[in-house]
Order: C-alpha cells, then sequence, then structure tokens
C-alpha cells in the first residue's frame, strides 16, 4: 500500500473512533440534575450565553477559557449543562484538527530519524533471531530476557519505530494542541459531576471495570496505532496491516485497555518478527471473566475454582471459542506495564510471543489481567 492510501486509510479509522468515543460520553436528557435546592441562593444566570460565546471562541486563551469554565460551574447545573454542550463542541473541533497535524508530524519524524527498511533488514533479522533464540531457552531465567532481551528489543525499536511520546516531544505546537484538548475532557468531567447522577459506589462489586475510555485514553490509542501501522507499512508486512485494520474495526467491543494491551503487544510482536495477532472477542470475554472471578474470589491461578471454569480451555469453551495459552497478571495499573511484566517473566514472554499465534484476547478487571492465545488457523 502506497503511503498516501496508508494515510487516507488511517485518517478514515481515526475520525471514526473520535465519533466512537462522543457516543460514549453523550449526555442522557433524564439524568440532568435538579437545578437549584429550596432556599439556596442562585447566582446569575443571565450571562450564561456571553460566557460560552467567550468560551468557544477561537481568540480566547486556555487560561481565560478555564476561567469562564469556572464561572459557569458556579452557575449550578443550567450552567454546567451549557458548558458540557461548548466543551464537547470545542473538542471535536480541535481534535478533527489535531489528528491530521499529528499523522503529518508522524510522517516526517520517520522520514527524518529512520532509515528506509531496506537499509537496516539486515540487522533486524540478526536481532530477531537472536530473540529467536532466547524464546527457544529451555531453562530461561528473568535476568537472560533483562540481559539479552531488553537490549535488542531497544536496538529494534530504534530501528524502526517512532514512538508517540517521540512525535510530541519533537514537536512543541503539536504537544500543547493536545494538552489543550485533555485539558476541556477534564472540563467536561467537571461538567457531568453536576449534570449527571451517578449510583453511589458498592463495595465488592461483582463485575468487572467496564467505564468507557477517557479522551485521553483514546487519543494514546490511536497515536499508538499510527506508530505501528507506519512500522508495518514500512516494512511491508501487508498481512499484519490488514489485521491492524481489522482489529480496530473489533476495537468498539472491547474495553480501552484490553485494546491498548493488545495493539502494544503486536508492537513487540512486530519487532521480533512474529505476525501480529487477531482480537477474538469471545477470548476477551473469556479472560475478563477470569480476571474477575480472581480478583472478586480471591485466588491467583489458571485453575480457577468456579464450576464449568476450571482450566482455560474449559472457559475458552464457556465463551463459545478455544484456546492455545493463557497469561494471568494482578497488580499492574496499565496495559503497558502488563505487557512487560509478561515480557520479563519467562513463561509469559515464550507465551506472548509465540509465533506459531495468531489470534488473542485480554480480559481485565481493575488491576487483574488475563491474556488468551489461539493457534493461527484454528
Amino acid at each position: 500500500m502506497s503511503f498516501l492510501g496508508f494515510w487516507r486509510k488511517g485518517m478514515l479509522s481515526l475520525a471514526a473512533a473520535v465519533v466512537f468515543y462522543f457516543a460514549c460520553h453523550a449526555q442522557d436528557p433524564s439524568k440532568k440534575a435538579d437545578a437549584g435546592g429550596g432556599d439556596a441562593v442562585q447566582p446569575a444566570k443571565n450571562d450564561i450565553p456571553a460566557l460560552v460565546a467567550e468560551f468557544s471562541a477561537t481568540a480566547t486563551a486556555d487560561d481565560r477559557r478555564r476561567k469562564i469554565a469556572d464561572e459557569l460551574l458556579g452557575k449550578g447545573a443550567e450552567g454546567a449543562l451549557a458548558l458540557e454542550k461548548a466543551a464537547q463542541s470545542l473538542i471535536k473541533k480541535r481534535t478533527a484538527a489535531y489528528l491530521p497535524e499529528y499523522d503529518k508530524a508522524l510522517k516526517a519524524l520517520c522520514g527524518k530519524s529512520l532509515k528506509s527498511y531496506s537499509m537496516v533488514q539486515s540487522e533486524v533479522k540478526s536481532l530477531q533471531l537472536k530473540m529467536k533464540n532466547l524464546r527457544a531457552e529451555k531453562n530461561l531465567t528473568k535476568e537472560m530476557v533483562v540481559e539479552q532481551g531488553d537490549p535488542a528489543m531497544e536496538k529494534l525499536a530504534k530501528l524502526l519505530y517512532v514512538s508517540p511520546a517521540e512525535v510530541l516531544s519533537s514537536n512543541k505546537d503539536l504537544s500543547d494542541a493536545r494538552s489543550g484538548i485533555t485539558g476541556l475532557s477534564t472540563i467536561l468531567s467537571h461538567c457531568r459531576e453536576i449534570t449527571t447522577k451517578k449510583p453511589p459506589a458498592k463495595k465488592g462489586d461483582d463485575v468487572p471495570d467496564t467505564r468507557s475510555p477517557t479522551l485521553d485514553e483514546e487519543l494514546a490509542r490511536l497515536e499508538l496505532l499510527a506508530s505501528v501501522k507506519i512500522m508495518a507499512n514500512r516494512m511491508a508486512l501487508k498481512k499484519d496491516f490488514s489485521v491492524l485494520d481489522s482489529n480496530e474495526k473489533i476495537t468498539p467491543k472491547i474495553d480501552s485497555y484490553e485494546a491498548i494491551g493488545i495493539l502494544d503487544l503486536n508492537r513487540m510482536r512486530i519487532f521480533v518478527g512474529s505476525p501480529v495477532l487477531s482480537i477474538d472477542t469471545k477470548l476477551c470475554d473469556a479472560g475478563r471473566g477470569h480476571s474477575n472471578d480472581m480478583r472478586t474470589k480471591n485466588f491467583f491461578e489458571h485453575e480457577s475454582p468456579v464450576p464449568g471454569k476450571k482450566t482455560p480451555w474449559d472457559r475458552a469453551k464457556k465463551a463459545g471459542t478455544t484456546a492455545n495459552g493463557e497469561n494471568i497478571a494482578y497488580g499492574q495499573q496499565t496495559p503497558e506495564e502488563v505487557n512487560m511484566s509478561w515480557f520479563h517473566s519467562p513463561g509469559h514472554h515464550k507465551n506472548m510471543l509465540n509465533p506459531e499465534f495468531g489470534v488473542m484476547g485480554l480480559g481485565r478487571s481493575y488491576t487483574h489481567w488475563t491474556q488468551m492465545f489461539r493457534d493461527a488457523g484454528k
């Protein structure tokens, strides 16, 4: 695929994801809060339209915009609802402007900092063989992964990949634009604290954490996706590129942290020469269920005490699919953190980078995580 085709296809994906984010966060009119209390003194509200107009104006500085937001939030539900609508509109406009600028900056930095793949292919293949031999070690240890695997992965990253952090650190205007968007997202959250009635949290709730993604998480996922796809494109990995596209269509069906964790693992697999994994949402369901069982029933094992869910294969079958491998972890706060924990653990390392696997699911319940894998073609 040509670079022009890649960027056009990427922009459609990015635009669709932004629409999905706002769909997840649309305000339900039935959940509006009461505008006031009996004898409470209400601030004047006749200046709300003027404040909203100034808040929305392109020329308004971010510092002034935050002060206006505070004024509107101080006017109770009416001000908060007006501010919420204005913030949503402004986020959409700024995000629509930010994403193509991010893509241009990524493309430019790749051209500037990376050699063509043909020039580094021999070194890449040598490093990938080193990683393959490391996985084949019968008595693989964490120390061996750290001493041999970490340096090899760092070299592969320098040869093949430009990270979102590198893109943002190289372009202050872009970084400032992103900060402005996430700042508006914070304002939006403050609005919803006033406009949305939430049921009190229940201790010991027996369900996974199924919150919607924050805007910062969604931007981070889109930025990571752009970096991984341009790497696959530069390496002429057409099948992997196609799988990444297919996975993106499935992403709205799973938790945002699960989606980032799968994409981050696929980045690592491209580094080592293993094929990108397709997402099976049923494996995500099975993994999420096991993570939640471990959290709520206070155990940490591949073998579950829950009837009908004893083994990973039982759990996959119950979810309507099949599996050939499983990794579990707990305590990690982010998907990147849990992937690195598995990478440094010998058995998990071999599972997550196994080139025979072609399908995966990742399921989490707060800080309990379960990866499930299936062989390609099964």
